[in-house]
């Protein structure tokens, strides 16, 4: 009887052991890799999609090849005014789609994408991760638009200034005046207007003919983007700042985020939120001076602008915002949350609120 109790009792240790040795080796080996699709309309070069394959990249390091990205560039799977539709549906798991692009979708976030309140990026790009991540009053109203398109905001970015580049010298504002310009949107038309420009809608791909042909006379444009279309080589002048703003966020899939991400995968990306603005503001410093170092070894000439006139046109910016983007947004129903934004970005931007530069433009 004491045999058979002592071979019962060192079988069931053998077998528990044996069970606790292939249950560590499962977790251990773990054969399925959480599979996540990126895709952006923008080009790989682009200061911002560089420092989202440096972000995945990390995290694809950091969980020991656990997280797997395939990334895809350049419209290859989503064009502009796809990104946010195949975002939204789960298509994609990560996309970054202009909140611009999408006023209806998107008429809050458009606040910081449409309009360049900015006047210096690095400032920008502070104030777009306070105002869509961290500001309690201002963030809850995004994250309440970014549920109901199916989104989760992970971090943004934001690009160099927009210089005016043009084929012939502009040394003032009255120079605009007849000047056709290449313009998006619906606030930059009605902002260079304002000076005199016409404005001519024309897509990327046909930038640089439009420019070498005449069909434009400039066209606003960051220094990254003006060596990704080669327009150094057929602009003559870079002159007028005309502001900076928040661009392509890296947003991903609601349903990705809760169901194919662990808590561990989870806590992790939003935990590298601060290393990647850290990353950001040295890389984009970086790349923004070499960018100018090649414009100018271009033979592209940067005009010193008056710093009043300077001052008008960054102005106008928060003018037009003002005129147009907060009654719109008003008409649309966000009586409330509209000034809301529009207070704490101008605040953030310009040290200034909206009581402030209502009372300016009314002198």
């Amino acid at each position: 009887m004491m045999k058979k109790l002592l071979f019962f009792g060192i079988s069931l240790v053998f077998v528990i052991s044996l069970a606790l040795v292939c249950q560590k080796s499962a977790i251990a080996a773990d054969p399925q890799p959480i599979k996540l699709v990126y895709s952006s309309f923008f080009s790989e070069r682009a200061m911002q999609e560089q420092v989202d394959k440096w972000f995945m990249a990390e995290v694809e390091k950091r969980t020991n090849g656990r997280v797997k990205f395939t990334m895809y560039f350049a419209g290859e799977v989503t064009k502009s005014m796809e990104s946010l539709p195949h975002l939204r549906t789960g298509a994609v798991d990560i996309a970054n789609p202009a909140p611009g692009f999408f006023p209806d979708e998107l008429p809050l976030a458009g606040l910081t994408n449409a309009t360049r309140i900015g006047r210096d990026f690095l400032k920008t790009l502070d104030a777009g991760y306070k105002f869509h991540l961290y500001d309690k009053e201002v963030t809850k109203y995004l994250d309440e638009e970014a549920r109901k398109q199916n989104f989760k905001w992970l971090y943004v970015h934001a690009v160099p200034n927009y210089l005016l580049l043009t084929k012939k010298p502009v040394y003032k504002l009255s120079d605009l005046k007849g000047l056709r310009v290449r313009t998006f949107g619906v606030y930059e038309p009605k902002h260079y207007a304002r000076f005199g420009a016409i404005s001519a809608n024309i897509l990327p791909a046909e930038w640089y003919e439009a420019l070498a042909r005449g069909t434009v006379d400039g066209i606003p444009m960051s220094c990254d983007l003006t060596l990704d279309f080669k327009l150094q080589e057929v602009a003559k002048y870079m002159s007028f700042d005309d502001g900076t703003l928040v661009v392509r966020p890296f947003l991903i899939n609601l349903d990705t985020w809760n169901k194919k991400l662990t808590p561990e995968v989870r806590k992790l990306m939003e935990g590298m939120r601060e290393e990647v603005y850290q990353y950001q503001r040295k890389f984009f410093s970086k790349m923004r001076d070499e960018a100018y170092t090649a414009i100018k070894e271009a033979g592209v000439k940067f005009i010193q602008v008056d710093p009043k006139e300077q001052e008008e046109i960054s102005n106008d910016w928060i003018k037009v915002t003002i005129d147009e983007w907060l009654p719109g947004l008003e008409k649309k129903g966000y009586k409330n949350e509209a000034p809301l934004l529009l207070n704490r970005w101008l605040e953030l931007n310009t040290g200034k609120g909206l009581d402030f530069w209502k009372k300016h433009f009314s002198k």
